[in-house]
């Protein structure tokens, strides 16, 4: 749960498990190794 909600009854989390979480380890890595790509071609990273 994420603290800063913690006293919220009806707070739902979103992503309990980044890491095994598809969608969430893509934009990590577009962010952060999208720099990387020859010519910023991205498409490699998303598949």
């Amino acid at each position: 749960m994420d603290n800063q909600n913690i006293t919220d009854a009806t707070y739902q989390v979103i992503a309990p498990d980044f890491d095994n979480n598809i969608a969430f380890n893509t934009a990590m890595d577009l962010i952060f190794k999208g720099e990387n790509q020859p010519s910023g071609y991205t498409e490699p990273l998303l598949h």
